[in-house]
């Protein structure tokens, strides 16, 4: 298993406790039993669970399931555009998840506003890496050639 599969999924399930503390926090909230302004974390524990976990854990496994082949088994490439995808969606997750937080809470919103962006941004930029990752694999397999070919006539 590739290490940046493994790098994935570990902090995958990481952001899927996460994502369940806050999502106590909110409940805890919302029955009484914590401050009330702690109900704001609701979308702060939507994005910790949508790509923190989910997104996490679907990046790492495809990253696995397309297989290396032809120059990239060799060459350091896509191992190094990996590291960097996994720094920039996981920095992206955490600065948008306090950014929400501080956001929706009402403690500073400007602030907020500006991790909101900031995190948006460094997700994008993963998600593109990522993608010309993966499409990379995918045509170095062939299947991409093998999709648009006709297929013979037959009589």
């Amino acid at each position: 298993m590739p290490i940046a599969t493994v790098r994935f999924v570990r902090a995958a399930w990481l952001w899927f406790l996460a994502g369940l503390l806050l999502g106590a926090c909110v409940a805890g909230a919302k029955i009484g039993w914590l401050s009330p302004r702690l109900a704001g974390l609701r979308p702060a524990h939507v994005h910790v669970l949508a790509l923190g976990w989910a997104v996490q854990w679907v990046f790492g496994i495809a990253f696995w399931i397309y297989p290396a082949f032809g120059s990239e088994r060799s060459g350091p490439g896509p191992s190094r555009a990996m590291a960097v995808c996994f720094a920039l969606l996981n920095g992206g997750v955490l600065v948008r998840a306090v950014g929400e937080a501080v956001f929706d809470c009402g403690v500073a919103r400007e602030a907020g506003a500006v991790a909101l962006a900031a995190g948006a941004a460094a997700q994008l930029v993963a998600g593109t890496i990522f993608v010309i990752v993966i499409r990379g694999r995918i045509r170095a397999a062939g299947w991409i050639e093998r999709a648009h070919r006709t297929p013979p006539k037959t009589l």
